[in-house]
């Protein structure tokens, strides 16, 4: 909630800071610290955006991995089909040849 809230705030301005540091007797080290906060949150923000799309990318890949070894192994039933119908030709010749 602290995160969402930084990242949703505005841009940390003078007068921002100034409502947000009442009690706060250095103005400059409030400003610091919300900086430091706010890059720290973004970071994280940044880290996890690349992760999901990473996640994503891993996700396509097997996908079309698993495309092209379903083609591969239609083309492998195909071919055994095509083979076994050749030698079945070729087999066949001779035996009609010789009647």
């Amino acid at each position: 909630r602290i995160i969402s809230w930084i990242l949703d705030c505005p841009e940390i301005d003078d007068k921002f800071a100034a409502q947000m540091a009442e009690g706060v007797h250095n103005l400059e080290i409030w400003m610091a610290a919300l900086r430091i906060i706010r890059r720290t949150a973004r970071k994280e923000v940044s880290y996890y955006e690349k992760r999901d799309k990473l996640l994503n990318y891993a996700k396509m890949l097997g996908e079309a991995e698993t495309i092209c070894n379903n083609e591969d192994n239609r083309k492998n039933a195909d071919q055994k089909r095509h083979y076994a119908f050749m030698l079945g030709v070729e087999c066949e010749n001779p035996v009609k040849q010789g009647h």
